[in-house]
This record gives structure tokens, sequence and C-alpha cells, in this order.
């Protein structure tokens, strides 16, 4: 559906990101392997010239085969201008003690080329938390016992997020999502965690030369108080002086905000400001 028009470059984006779950591996691991094998041919994206927003689709397909992935961005590349990854890190590899460079290279790089193929821009959230109970640690740290409270586990995701951006270099970087609704449910240590590793992470990115825009996302049932409030209007500035978009904001170093709404898994990019802007 259309969109208003924005300050990303003169529109707005709407991105349908679905969560990755750990199932999702094996099939993308498998998915690589054969683009490897046919190789990065097709065609470039044909989506329509009237439109005053862009479009992108997760790569997340119906069936979890390798046949339904590559299918469904042969399908939707036609319609799109952004591919969408939006998922968990993979904390086990990194804190196992596996580069952030070998990871990439085993389970996204020749994904990414392949879309890329298809004349699509790149759009990559690292999820810090439960997409599925955002008052949870990401299933992976639960699992190893580890949080993103501790500074071992920030600077394995700082470390990650500067390998994508340099061997897949996205047009967009998410570096924490709906994280209103994290405020609301984790416990106040978590949300501190994924508020510094945020921030951390961007100063990496803009000291690298990082040219992404850097964004992160609030959920909209959450700043509507449909999310374990009253139902009435909570907004997303009543959670400062913790959460502001500019450079008072707790996540101050990131100067787009993105709008996910959990009725469609649909997402919206929204004007960011300028980092001179006067905060309120």
């Amino acid at each position: 559906m259309p969109l208003r028009r924005g300050a990303h470059n003169g529109t707005d984006v709407c991105i349908f990101a679905f969560q990755f779950r750990t199932a999702m591996r094996s099939i993308l691991l498998a998915c690589v392997a054969v683009l490897v094998l046919t190789g990065c041919g097709g065609g470039q994206s044909s989506s329509t010239e009237t439109r005053t927003w862009r479009m992108g689709f997760s790569v997340v397909p119906p069936r979890l085969t390798t046949a339904a992935v590559i299918e469904g961005i042969d399908r939707w590349s036609l319609r799109a201008e952004y591919a969408a990854i939006h998922e968990e890190l993979p904390w086990t590899d990194l804190l196992g003690g596996m580069s952030p460079d070998d990871i990439l290279d085993r389970d996204k790089v020749q994904l990414v080329a392949y879309m890329r193929s298809k004349g699509l821009q790149l759009y990559f959230m690292a999820d810090l938390t439960d997409g599925l109970s955002r008052g949870e640690e990401a299933p992976q740290l639960r699992a190893l016992g580890r949080s993103i409270t501790e500074p071992e586990v920030q600077q394995a995701y700082r470390s990650y997020l500067l390998a994508v951006d340099r061997k897949l270099q996205p047009e967009i970087i998410g570096l924490a999502a709906e994280t209103n609704l994290i405020r609301a449910a984790a416990l106040p240590a978590v949300y501190a965690g994924v508020v510094t590793a945020a921030n951390d992470a961007a100063g990496d990115l803009l000291a690298a030369g990082s040219s992404a825009t850097l964004l992160f996302s609030v959920q909209v049932e959450t700043a509507w108080g449909r999310l374990g409030g009253n139902a009435s209007y909570l907004g997303v500035e009543k959670t400062s002086p913790i959460f502001r978009l500019c450079k008072c904001w707790a996540f101050r170093r990131i100067r787009t905000l993105a709008l996910r709404s959990r009725k469609t898994f649909r997402s919206a990019i929204t004007a960011g400001c300028s980092m001179a802007e006067r905060c309120p």
C-alpha cells in the first residue's frame, strides 16, 4: 500500500521483514551451494515506475526448501527494489570462535550476490533479542547461557556488523528491532545492553566510513498501547530520555526510524533526522 513521502531519498521504504529462525539456516546454506553451481544470472528488477515508495521482501519462503527460496527471489525481485534479511545473529558460531567473515562467506555472500544480480538493494537487520518474545534474550544466547549485557557478546555483535558492512555492503543496516517493545517487556539490563551495543556499533560503522543508512525500529502496536498496554496511545517519545531519534536519544548515532507492525509483519522506514538537529 502507498506510504507517505518521507526523507529517505524522497521516499519511504516498505519492507516485508519476517523473522528468521534456526530452521532456515540449513535451507539457506543449501541455497548458497546451488547458487554457486548455477551462477548469478537473471534479469533486473522491473518494479513500476509510478510508485512513490520503494518496496522489499524477505528471503524467507512459504516452504522451507532450497527451490522455494530461489523461486521466491526470482518472483518478488520483479516487483521490488529491496531484499530484506532480518535475523538473529549467529551467536553460537560467533562466540564459539568462528570469524564473522567466515560465517558470512558460508551463509550470505553468494545469496546476496544472487539477489544483487536481480537489481536489488539490501536491507539487513541484526536482531538482538528474541523476535517472537521481546522480553527474552536471543534464542541462541539463551541456549549458551549468555546475555547481550556482556561486553564480550556486544563486541561480537559489533564485529559481525562491521563484517556485514564490509562484505555485503547493505544500503540499510538495522541495528536493533522493536526497541520500544524490548524496553517494555525485557529486563532493564537487557534493554540497556541493546542500547549500548547499538550505539557502539553505529559508532564503529561511522568510523569505518560506512555509507549505509543506519536505523532502529519501533513496534507500532506497542506505541499505540495495544501490546501489553491499555489501548491508549503511548507514542515513541514517551520512552525518552532513554529512547530518542536524534542526537539526544539513547540511540543517538542512528538517524532513521522504522515502524514495524505485527498485524501484517510489515515494516516502513520513515523520515530520519539530521544529527545537527536540535532536540526538543
